[in-house]
């Protein structure tokens, strides 16, 4: 039986400066996202694995995980929090379990030890997960396509004109869709900047180049990607290239 640290670590590398790794849901095979994927992707069966990704966590992480309701919610906690060890692991040469992590004010995590110039993100929803690595500071966000939101409702929250108008001229069965294509590329961008969706508000994700001003008033250019998920998902990625 193959191990989750060699299936993980075996996945290669997707682009110079960015490393993206994303675990489909474990119903869905290799290439059943639907048409060519940016994405390096693997099958994980929680049955086999789910043991060994536990084990790999931290005490804290193993508690935050058992407090989860759902199924779904503390398999896809234990297997991203698992795998992101192990891809820093890799990066840093050293034991996933001495990783150390803290976090900061809007909840996004950072390494403390070792300290090391390797910025990453997490993101997971139902069975999906996304990581992502760079030498600069990165954003990642998968969502599952729902269709019981108040697009409306939150998009007169959190959008900006522009965003609401590419939403509100879709077609009914566009909408969702355009509506998950901004909100994910905006929750990237909030966690590559390192703050909260309700602070971005008047700064439109349409664009695949945002610029905008970080807490400190310092001026941040930020690539902001859609890539190809799995079907039933909405993934993006925002990278900071202007420091």
């Amino acid at each position: 039986m193959v191990s989750l640290r060699d299936l993980i670590t075996n996945i290669p590398p997707l682009l110079t400066g960015e490393d993206t790794r994303s675990l489909p849901s474990p119903s869905m095979g290799e290439g059943e996202g639907g048409g060519d994927s940016p994405l390096s992707t693997t099958h994980v069966d929680p049955a086999i694995h789910l043991e060994e990704a536990a084990s790999i966590l931290s005490p804290d992480e193993r508690e935050q995980a058992m407090r989860l309701h759902r199924t779904t919610d503390r398999q896809s906690y234990i297997f991203a929090h698992a795998v992101l060890r192990l891809l820093l692991s890799s990066r840093l040469e050293t034991d996933p379990g001495s990783i150390r992590f803290e976090i900061g004010k809007h909840g996004k995590p950072a390494l403390l030890f070792p300290r090391r110039d390797i910025h990453f993100n997490l993101s997971h929803a139902d069975n999906a997960i996304a990581i992502a690595l760079a030498a600069s500071p990165i954003g990642i966000d998968v969502d599952a396509v729902r269709d019981d939101l108040d697009l409306d409702g939150i998009g007169q929250r959190f959008f900006t004109s522009d965003e609401l108008d590419y939403l509100n001229c879709a077609s009914p069965g566009e909408k969702r869709k355009r509506f998950f294509y901004i909100w994910t590329r905006k929750e990237a961008l909030a966690k590559a900047a390192g703050t909260g969706v309700d602070t971005i508000t008047s700064v439109s994700v349409l664009r695949d180049c945002v610029r905008m001003a970080d807490e400190s008033g310092f001026m941040r250019e930020y690539s902001v990607q859609t890539l190809s998920p799995p079907s039933g998902y909405s993934l993006a990625l925002a990278l900071q290239t202007l420091t």
